[in-house]
């Protein structure tokens, strides 16, 4: 049989915070979004400025 301090100590140990599992979902899809627009835009300024650099070489 568990005594008064034991259940205590078990009621301290769980978690307090309940997490919803659909909410956790999506901030990683909002996230992921983001982290590939970024990819995207970065890809796109590279090109450009990689473009105009072979522009002005006459290339």
């Amino acid at each position: 049989m568990t005594t008064n301090d034991e259940t205590s100590i078990i009621a301290e140990m769980k978690p307090r915070v309940m997490v919803d599992p659909v909410l956790v979902g999506i901030v990683v899809v909002v996230l992921a979004f983001v982290f590939f627009v970024y990819l995207f835009v970065r890809r796109i300024a590279t090109g450009f400025s990689q473009g105009m650099r072979e522009g002005k070489r006459g290339g």
